[in-house]
């Protein structure tokens, strides 16, 4: 998953309009599938995979391919086969993140 997480930061590091939506304080994401845990710190000044971080903002957990999926673009964040826990405003910002930066 980690590689499909840099593919991603790649992407959105490489659309200029994609960056001016990042939060200028920091959010830490967590995505996890059955077997492994990834996490991300998302902001103007850092946008990375981190090691670890003790509470995430953002936990999106489900099936691998689901979450592949959606940092393709491909797939809505909206679905029932996964869980979303944070704030709303945190939901529709990742939301737009993959949408602007999918995969061409």
């Amino acid at each position: 998953m980690q590689s499909v997480l840099e593919g991603f930061l790649d992407r959105v590091k490489a659309k200029i309009h994609v960056l001016e939506i990042l939060p200028m304080c920091s959010l830490n994401c967590c995505f996890r599938t059955e077997d492994e845990s990834v996490y991300i710190l998302i902001s103007k000044e850092r946008l990375e995979i981190v090691e670890w971080v003790a509470v995430p903002d953002v936990n999106l957990e489900g099936p691998k391919d689901l979450i592949f999926g959606i940092l393709a673009g491909s797939t809505p964040l909206k679905n029932d086969k996964l869980v979303f826990r944070g704030s709303f405003r945190q939901w529709l910002l990742l939301d737009s993140l993959f949408i602007l930066a999918k995969r061409e």
